[in-house]
């Protein structure tokens, strides 16, 4: 069998690498030893709004912008003495700098390549920007959502609310009363009037502190992760519940393993998620029947911590099982949909989970997993 070999001309290699060039969709550069551009392709033109021939002969830097423009040349510098791969075959997000001057993500990857020339640098460059908008629009999204939830659950707490700041209000009134007719005798009654100002001041405090908690719950707030005590935001939660559907035959407890680490949770989120799991088992029991709810917390491992909220109602029917996280599906005639789909979110996005179990004898368990945080000064054998 006679071997067929294929040449070509160096200027037929040219051309094909010329054609494959300006054919790729993502930018590509080449530039020298010293970061001076040799070679920019279409997309790469497009895309910081420079032509080739005001790019080539310059130094790479000019599609960065500071501080790393200024630092550039040191970068080639350190790995041409050290061999030392930062970015390298490895690539990376980076800022990089349209001819305008505007600033836009790119995904970085860099290779080497020798030739006649001598050692050469060859980079592609991907334009990020829809995507980092789209993971931005996503982000407002479900904090709109969270908040229309916060809201919702609020809604829920209005008979609550009414019921629990009309009881300081009325005995503010009470109180004022009392003084007026102090004030109207004449005994020297200084320890009765002090005592009654402080009830009032009392009674004051405990309607503003009960404002302030729905304030801080509803509110709009940049999600801030933070060392947080899941015991406190349990507590926290109860009274908020109580508030959500007032008077009940269903009982709440408590069984919260003491000294548990801390998780690394928005305090306000993690408080919605508690309240839908609470709410969503007194409801599936029933305001107006007897039964039972625990919130019980545990570290199963040092890097562990889970909640457990339990009812013992007549549990989840199996037709819905797998659509009980579905975004806007519920089977009460007054629900949103959202409270568990967000919840889970939420949990998710910290690294948790969020699921529910059957009880052996009745009603349902929802769980949620969180990571510990280690103690300070702890560190991985």
């Amino acid at each position: 069998m006679t071997e067929i070999q294929r040449t070509s001309t160096p200027e037929e290699d040219a051309a094909r690498w010329s054609a494959v060039f300006d054919a790729v969709v993502h930018g590509v550069v080449t530039v020298d030893r010293e970061g001076i551009i040799r070679s920019a392709n279409q997309a790469c033109q497009l895309m910081f709004g420079w032509t080739e021939g005001e790019l080539v002969g310059h130094n790479c830097s000019l599609l960065m912008p500071s501080p790393d423009r200024e630092n550039h040349d040191g970068y080639i510098k350190h790995y041409l003495k050290t061999g030392q791969r930062k970015i390298i075959g490895i690539g990376r997000e980076v800022l990089a700098q349209r001819k305008d001057g505007s600033k836009f993500p790119i995904h970085l990857s860099v290779g080497e390549f020798r030739s006649a020339a001598g050692l050469g640098f060859v980079a592609i460059l991907h334009d990020i920007s829809a995507q980092r908008r789209a993971e931005e629009n996503a982000r407002v999204h479900r904090e709109r959502l969270e908040r229309m939830d916060r809201i919702s659950l609020a809604g829920e707490m209005a008979s609550g609310i009414a019921h629990e700041v009309n009881q300081p209000l009325s005995a503010i009134a009470n109180y004022s009363r009392a003084l007026l007719h102090m004030l109207g005798t004449v005994t020297d009654n200084s320890e009765d009037l002090r005592s009654t100002v402080d009830k009032i001041r009392i009674q004051s405090h405990r309607a503003g502190e009960i404002v302030r908690r729905m304030r801080d719950f509803v509110s709009r707030h940049e999600t801030e992760p933070s060392p947080t005590s899941i015991n406190e935001v349990v507590d926290e939660v109860l009274s908020l519940a109580h508030l959500s559907f007032g008077p009940t035959l269903v009982k709440l407890d408590t069984d919260l393993e003491k000294n548990l680490p801390d998780v690394l949770f928005d305090r306000v989120q993690l408080q919605q998620v508690i309240l839908n799991l609470v709410n969503n088992a007194v409801e599936a029991i029933g305001v107006g029947t007897t039964g039972a709810v625990t919130i019980r917390t545990f570290s199963e491992s040092p890097s562990t911590i889970t909640l457990h909220v339990v009812d013992d109602g007549p549990g989840i029917p199996p037709e819905i099982e797998d659509r009980l996280f579905e975004p806007f599906f519920s089977n009460k005639h007054h629900g949103t949909g959202m409270g568990l789909a967000i919840s889970r979110s939420i949990v998710e996005a910290q690294g948790g989970t969020l699921g529910f179990v059957r009880n052996p004898t009745a009603g349902v368990t929802f769980y949620a997993q969180f990571h510990a945080m280690r103690p300070e000064g702890e560190e991985d054998e």
